[in-house]
């Protein structure tokens, strides 16, 4: 954000804390950081901004890139799969079909609410690594 702003010298602090790194080397990062203006500064054109689907065989390439790609996919992939999300696309009917309406479909609402803060909060103190395994764990019996 700050190389972006232009803030090179504030980018290099940043870089030389967050990652200790070494005043010279975080300078050279903040510096690479900055393609757009360091080519403003010298008088040549901007570059043209890459495509998202251009970078994939970047990612794909990289062991560790790929195996975070998969996994990030595989678990969107199973939450789609387990059914929640269509029962929650069809809550409003099914509870007016049995005569409770837009109340119950509001509690509906406030109880994702509810789960929603209590999960974050959870995973800030248990960790995500933990839950993910607890939680595949429980699925899977």
């Amino acid at each position: 954000w700050l190389a972006l702003r232009g803030r090179e010298g504030d980018a290099a602090d940043a870089l030389e804390q967050l990652l200790r790194l070494e005043p010279k080397d975080a300078a050279r990062q903040a510096k690479e950081l900055m393609p757009a203006q360091s080519a403003r500064a010298r008088g040549e054109p901007e570059p043209e901004p890459e495509s998202p689907l251009a970078v994939l065989p970047q990612l794909w390439s990289n062991q560790v890139y790929r195996d975070a790609l998969v996994i990030g996919c595989g678990l969107v992939l199973f939450q789609q799969l387990s059914g929640q999300p269509s029962v929650l696309y069809y809550a409003n009917r099914l509870l007016e079909s049995v005569g409770l309406g837009f109340v119950a479909a509001v509690g509906v609402g406030g109880f994702k609410l509810v789960s929603t803060v209590f999960s974050a909060q959870l995973v800030e103190s248990a960790g995500r690594r933990p839950l993910l395994l607890a939680g595949t764990a429980g699925m899977s019996l």
